[in-house]
């Protein structure tokens, strides 16, 4: 998950650091109501669910 959200981050210019912090909190709260993603994530990694 983090490495996915640091490339999501990676191309932006961001003014301040209120504005990378700001815009971080937003993407993280999107994948909180995805929950495939964390699936996925794990399944590609080979780790089993809880």
């Amino acid at each position: 998950m983090w490495s996915n959200l640091k490339r999501g981050l990676a191309n932006l210019a961001h003014g301040t650091i209120n504005d990378l912090l700001r815009t971080t909190k937003k993407r993280l709260k999107a994948m909180q109501y995805r929950p495939v993603l964390a699936t996925g994530f794990l399944g590609s990694s080979g780790l089993k669910p809880p």
